[in-house]
């Protein structure tokens, strides 16, 4: 276990003694004036490492080591997640094969699973290959608001 704690504080180190410059973000995401309650927003950068913030209640702010350092600087393309799942589903779970075909006959047994996954921002906006949103972080404080299309 030593060995890991090692590598990983020498890996810590190397980013926040390697030059990197970095810069506080925060900011705003809404899907057509509508705050996004619960999310996940992600700055990738040209070079460098990923900083990630959640979304709650529509606000957010970038971590990319310690809690709410920010983003490097440079241009970073953006990554907006936010799904709601609908209610719990009943569906027939057999126990065996012998119990599925009893099943079969008498429709009994139930299980729940989860229903289906909607996304509150457009899913385009998902992923990292079709997302078209970018912006520049530059030195000192930067709030980029995010207010998106409903489709």
């Amino acid at each position: 276990m030593r060995p890991t704690w090692i590598a990983s504080f020498a890996f810590l180190s190397a980013i926040s003694c390697s030059g990197v410059k970095m810069a506080p973000v925060s900011g705003t995401v809404s899907v057509a004036g509508k705050p996004v309650e619960s999310g996940m927003i992600m700055f990738t950068p040209e070079n460098g490492p990923t900083a990630t913030g959640e979304i709650v209640k529509g606000q957010y702010s970038l971590t990319t080591t310690t809690k709410n350092d920010g983003a490097v600087l440079g241009t970073h393309k953006i990554v907006i997640q936010a799904v709601t799942v609908g209610p719990m589903i009943a569906v027939d779970v057999p126990k065996s094969l012998d119990e599925e075909a009893e099943m079969d006959r008498k429709r009994k047994g139930k299980a729940m699973i989860p229903g289906d996954a909607k996304f509150v921002v457009p899913e385009r906006y998902s992923n990292l290959k079709t997302t078209d949103l970018s912006r520049d972080v530059a030195p000192g404080a930067n709030t980029f608001d995010f207010d998106l299309p409903a489709k």
